[in-house]
């Protein structure tokens, strides 16, 4: 299913499974404020920021036969292999900091 709102022509291989909104709106978060995908063919989100690609969640998720969706279920797995992912040369620091700082942004933006 295409995200919604987005033209189809933007996301022709994007296979990610959507069911409902909740769970449209909880992939669409966790995306944008960690920067991940499972999406091969997704290298950057909409602002143009590098996305980290984890193959190795996609592969569970396709073994469990589950929705290819990012969720706070399999949140530690994903986080777990984005860090795995930063090159050795960066703090782990240099990756969650933003991270907190995107998820007070979200939370505030919810308040109000």
């Amino acid at each position: 299913m295409p995200r919604t709102g987005w033209p189809q022509a933007m996301w022709p291989n994007f296979q990610v499974q959507v069911s409902d909104s909740s769970t449209g709106w909880e992939h669409r978060t966790l995306s944008q404020i960690f920067r991940i995908t499972l999406d091969q063919d997704q290298r950057v989100d909409n602002s143009n920021h590098r996305l980290i690609y984890l193959p190795n969640l996609r592969q569970d998720l396709e073994e469990e036969k589950a929705p290819i969706t990012l969720s706070k279920d399999k949140l530690d797995s994903a986080i777990v292999e984005a860090v795995s992912a930063i090159p050795h040369n960066r703090s782990v620091l240099d990756y969650l900091l933003p991270c907190f700082k995107r998820i007070l942004k979200q939370t505030k933006g919810l308040r109000g």
